[in-house]
């Protein structure tokens, strides 16, 4: 099928993005808030919203950002529950040729109406799943002008996520390096990422990093409870060998450190607590970005983690997580869990930043929680780097920045 939007002349100028994500502010999700901000910051004219989600997420949605929005059926990128085998091959490749196909389609069908009745300037694509890449590929054939992709999830990861066949696989990878040839402008998480898709790219290439907007961060210089040891955790656990490896570390020593009581306290949506010893846990579920500030800085500690497994190697090195803007900001010392090749584990270093794990080692684990929880100067010595960070490197003012040059606005700051 051959799809073409023409543009006239006359009209071509009209300072208006479309934006075209699988996410929308106001919902539930660290998605939704990250996009809220990026928007806030973004120094765009007039924006209108392509949103592939379901139509609870998009009535939930603030659109009062947007000149115009729509929502879009996403497709069902769970297209299969068939396991890898030649014998399940046909199918999954059956599904996944045909019902999902017609489905990508569907969304391309209805971004091309968008696209045709509001004649934006520029189209700023975010790809954080396979349907977004299939979809883009091919609204970026039907868009003329320039486009500017941002990538939140990296490809391999994604194939992986979703079991992909072996064809659908490659052609999934083709698709994603065409887009990075296709844009003009590209947004990443990270140095590591930047460096990796430079080689598909002669787009300009920009380290979208969050920022918190707050006030100055304040070091937390005491640990704050003399018979207790809490150590905090937001978001959800991707890490799960690194998640896994904690929880031993603690049951081997039964969850004390220095007679003090480990109490680990998790706010997020779902986590898997698994314990051999008497566990001391506070799960807060989903908190709102303000309350969860608070219940992080009542922590002693923050702990972030990075997947070991060697099938997420990709995932560890080219992706950044957020909530590290939300741990800084409390100016509690940070325990990076992570291998030596991963983003944050790079970052960290190279800021002085955190406490390191490099290992699934439990005795390595809990070497590292007792640095902390023994060593009055070493801990306040991490603290002072935390605020360092928040307040030199992941602040909100660069993180403005970067959305304004990915965007191509930063004459409007």
């Amino acid at each position: 099928m051959n799809y073409c939007v023409e543009i006239p002349a006359a009209v071509a100028k009209t300072n208006t993005t479309c934006l075209f994500a699988a996410s929308v502010p106001g919902s539930d999700g660290v998605d939704a808030i990250l996009l809220d901000e990026m928007l806030r910051a973004a120094g765009l004219d007039s924006i209108v919203l392509a949103a592939v989600v379901n139509e609870r997420r998009f009535s939930a949605a603030k659109l009062e950002t947007f000149k115009s929005a729509i929502s879009i059926s996403p497709p069902n990128e769970w297209y299969t529950d068939q396991p890898h085998s030649p014998y399940s091959f046909p199918k999954r490749f059956a599904r996944h040729r045909w019902p999902y196909a017609k489905q990508v389609n569907r969304c391309v069908e209805k971004a091309k109406a968008l696209l045709k009745s509001e004649q934006p300037e520029q189209l700023w694509i975010i790809l954080n799943s396979i349907a977004m890449i299939d979809a883009a590929t091919e609204i970026s054939k039907l868009y003329p002008g320039p486009i500017v992709t941002q990538v939140w999830d990296d490809v391999v990861h994604l194939c992986n996520q979703r079991k992909l066949d072996r064809f659908h696989r490659q052609r999934t990878q083709q698709r994603f390096a065409a887009l990075l040839r296709r844009s003009e402008r590209l947004g990443v998480i990270c140095e590591e990422a930047a460096q990796a898709y430079s080689m598909h790219t002669d787009a300009s290439i920009e380290i979208v990093r969050h920022g918190l907007c707050c006030e100055p961060t304040l070091p937390k210089l005491d640990t704050a409870r003399t018979d207790e040891f809490r150590i905090g955790f937001a978001g959800s656990v991707y890490a799960t060998d690194a998640w896994n490896s904690l929880q031993q570390a603690l049951d081997s020593v039964e969850w004390r450190i220095d007679g003090r009581q480990v109490v680990l306290a998790v706010a997020g949506s779902r986590v898997n607590l698994e314990s051999n010893s008497q566990a001391n846990t506070i799960f807060y579920g989903w908190r709102e970005p303000i309350e969860l500030q608070r219940l992080l800085s009542n922590c002693d500690c923050l702990y972030l983690p990075q997947s070991f497994a060697s099938s997420d190697a990709n995932l560890t090195r080219l992706s950044f997580p957020t909530k590290l803007s939300s741990y800084v900001s409390t100016g509690r010392p940070i325990l990076v869990h992570s291998p030596t090749y991963g983003s944050v584990h790079r970052f960290c270093k190279e800021h002085a930043l955190g406490t390191f794990c490099a290992t699934l080692a439990p005795d390595d684990l809990i070497s590292c929680l007792m640095k902390l929880a023994i060593s009055r100067d070493y801990y306040r010595a991490q603290a002072h780097a935390s605020s360092r960070i928040a307040n030199n490197v992941l602040t909100h003012q660069a993180f403005k920045q970067s959305v304004r040059r990915m965007l191509g606005s930063e004459a409007a700051s």
